[in-house]
């Protein structure tokens, strides 16, 4: 397996975790410690996925683009994306992206629904 594709395997099973421990786990979601913390890490594992997938696809990502990727991930992210595939493999890449996020909304759906139940049986 690709270091590149392990790579978003963490991320997406990161995100996961970081969902289950918000519904199950509020007290460590509201310390001082968790948002800086999960955020640092979360960018780290997007930066070594973007290294890791330019090496894949022999590109070479400027220094503007690492820059804003740890800066503003959301917006640069789909820039390297773009400059890396090209248009045609980009919008399939974006495409299993919105499917793997539906799958998470639906996941935290799911745990919100048990979450909820669990509280209303307890009480």
């Amino acid at each position: 397996m690709k270091k590149s594709k392990f790579l978003l395997i963490i991320f997406w099973l990161y995100l996961a975790a970081l969902m289950t421990i918000e519904f199950f786990l509020p007290s460590i979601h509201y310390t001082a410690w968790y948002f800086p913390l999960s955020t640092i890490l979360l960018v780290a594992i997007i930066l070594v996925w973007v290294l890791f997938d330019a090496k894949d696809l022999n590109y070479r990502v400027p220094i503007w683009l690492k820059i804003g990727i740890v800066a503003l991930s959301l917006i640069f992210v789909p820039v390297y994306i773009i400059k890396a595939k090209g248009w045609k493999n980009a919008s399939f890449s974006f495409l299993k992206f919105f499917v793997l996020f539906a799958m998470l909304v639906a996941y935290s759906v799911i745990l919100e629904m048990l979450v909820t139940q669990s509280r209303y049986l307890l009480n």
